[in-house]
């Protein structure tokens, strides 16, 4: 079997539910109990990285911990034989009405381990349809597809693995996953950072896929468990913007100059008065300029103005984070 670590592995059998959580460099283990009920997803609920943020597990912690007897496991789910954890997913809002295009996937990672020597071995991306109420993936959404080797994904956190598209995939008024498939990724093991360990905050949007089945923790176990996966989408740069009727991620962004010489002119509103930081990452996952903007109201227009002459001619990442929320767009410098 596959060893895939993924941050979270949602098998529902029965009974009591394990889970192990910690924070890096301090390893901790926690059992609990969750009662069975509905519950919905807030539309608020959205993945990102908050001010507080620390993730809720080290690669030390990924081990194969077994059939506990059902729930969910931070880690590898040992099944028995015939089964393999096939991919993982991650589940956004869209507003009824509106388009907009998606370049392609930035993602954390918490750790890996290369077993197969297959210089082949990889990950795949995609972008499906997923129900309102569900963060199961339903349909896919056009055939391109994005490809990150596993050699050359990078866990030292925060660094961004970037898979881009050839064509940007338009997404048009219905909620969306981003989708992981490790149909490729041989016998090698790799993990994605979550953002919560537990809470009473909102259900998460995160998915697994085990065998041919996509499983869901909080559909059956409420929204004590509030974890999604550091996986963000890369909005098109003529989308989302100023002037648009529609937020995305909490927020609506304009590059003023795209692509840029020296200067960066940024322009933005947020969607609800949110805490904002603006950060410009490289294409090798490093953040190379940072901007704290402090408390802003929404509906808003504000300005970002940066002097990036410093910087090297390339792609980089342009992001807003407002409230643990992000809105990424590429920018090009010259």
């Amino acid at each position: 079997m596959k060893k895939i670590y993924i941050v979270v592995a949602m098998i529902f059998i029965a009974g009591i539910t394990f889970g192990q959580i910690g924070k890096i460099g301090s390893v901790t283990s926690k059992k609990m109990v969750l009662t069975h009920h509905e519950s919905g997803k807030a539309a608020t609920d959205t993945t990102g990285i908050s001010a507080n943020f620390i993730p809720t597990f080290d690669f030390s912690q990924c081990t194969s911990i077994g059939n506990m007897g059902g729930g969910y496991v931070f880690g590898v789910a040992n099944l028995g034989a015939g089964y393999t954890v096939a991919a993982t997913c991650q589940g956004y809002s869209c507003s009824a009405g509106q388009s907009f295009g998606i370049e392609g996937v930035t993602m954390l990672f918490a750790g890996k381990k290369g077993v197969s020597g297959d210089p082949t071995s990889k990950l795949t991306f995609t972008i499906w349809n997923k129900l309102a109420s569900d963060s199961v993936p339903t349909t896919r959404v056009g055939t391109e597809s994005a490809d990150m080797l596993f050699s050359a994904c990078d866990t030292t956190f925060p660094t961004f693995n970037t898979a881009m598209f050839t064509t940007p995939i338009l997404i048009t008024g219905t909620d969306f996953s981003i989708v992981c498939s490790f149909a490729n990724i041989k016998t090698d093991t790799i993990g994605f950072i979550c953002d919560g360990s537990g809470t009473t905050s909102g259900a998460g949007w995160n998915a697994c896929k085990v065998g041919t089945t996509w499983y869901t923790y909080y559909k059956l176990y409420g929204h004590q468990l509030n974890v999604n996966t550091a996986l963000f989408a890369i909005v098109d740069m003529n989308y989302v913007g100023i002037n648009d009727n529609y937020f995305f991620q909490g927020a609506k962004m304009t590059i003023n100059q795209n692509p840029a010489t020296d200067k960066l002119s940024v322009d933005y509103m947020v969607e609800n008065n949110s805490k904002v930081k603006f950060e410009l990452i490289s294409m090798n996952g490093k953040v190379v300029y940072s901007l704290d903007e402090g408390n802003k109201q929404k509906g808003i227009v504000n300005s970002i103005n940066a002097d990036i002459s410093n910087l090297a001619s390339g792609t980089y990442l342009c992001s807003l984070n407002c409230n643990g929320q992000r809105l990424i767009k590429k920018l090009i410098l010259k």
